[in-house]
């Protein structure tokens, strides 16, 4: 009976040997997904957000030091692609990427464009400055999110509207422009940028290009009303005189 027994308590005692490791690999595997997810399970949808808000905060804080104000490469990146599209004659679409307007700025922007879109402008009709050459002098912040820069124009001449062009020599033309970043194209874009600057070269081009379209018999068709001749006219005319510059 006490080799029976010893036996029994003996098999008893193996028997919970064998289970304890099982109940400690359940307690494990419980805690893994803690370890490795960081974040435990949540069934409950209001923990589940809550939680995901906090991520979402402690985010936010990181990437706006990455690009905040004090990342001015960026802000001297953003000025310099702005600037170069203008300066080459873009009308719309790579130029209106660099372009936010304040919801005042917007409303007048829209009456000038009329149909067309608020940033798009109208080389041959509109007041522009007609310039040689930029150069990007320095760039600031001016607080968060904020910056403003500085641009150097040579200046060559302006045109008051409808290609009346006025020769006016400026070697030295300083251009204040503002900056924000914008969270959701996560890029610096100018505010309320001043009147465009082109250069002579791609003024030039433009005109050319109008010319080259009508051909050089369409002034000669008898069925052109006067206004038609008068455009006509004033467009080569407006040509010779940015030769001249």
């Amino acid at each position: 009976m006490r080799k029976r027994r010893r036996w029994k308590e003996a098999d008893e005692g193996s028997s919970r040997k064998k289970h304890r490791p099982v109940f400690q690999r359940r307690r494990i595997s419980r805690i893994i997904p803690l370890a490795c997810n960081g974040v435990p399970r949540v069934n409950d949808r209001f923990s589940a957000t809550v939680i995901l808000s906090v991520v979402i905060f402690l985010m936010f804080p990181v990437v706006g030091r990455s690009n905040g104000p004090a990342n001015l490469f960026q802000v001297r990146r953003a000025i310099e692609a702005f600037c170069s599209y203008e300066f080459r004659g873009d009308t719309s679409d790579e130029r209106a990427r660099q372009v936010i307007f304040s919801p005042e700025r917007e409303k007048r922007e829209r009456k000038r464009a009329g149909e067309a879109l608020p940033w798009v402008i109208f080389w041959d009709s509109e007041p522009l400055v007609i310039v040689e050459s930029f150069n990007v002098i320095r760039v600031e912040p001016a607080g968060e999110g904020k910056a403003n820069a500085y641009v150097d124009y040579n200046v060559v001449a302006e045109s008051r509207g409808n290609g009346n062009i006025v020769k006016i020599r400026k070697p030295h033309g300083l251009v204040k422009y503002q900056l924000v970043w914008v969270w959701s194209d996560t890029r610096w874009m100018v505010v309320d940028p001043p009147g465009p600057r082109i250069s002579k070269e791609a003024l030039i081009r433009h005109y050319e290009e109008y010319f080259e379209f009508v051909g050089s018999d369409w002034i000669n068709d008898p069925r052109l009303t006067d206004v038609q001749r008068k455009s006509y006219a004033d467009r080569l005319k407006t040509l010779e005189t940015l030769r001249s510059l």
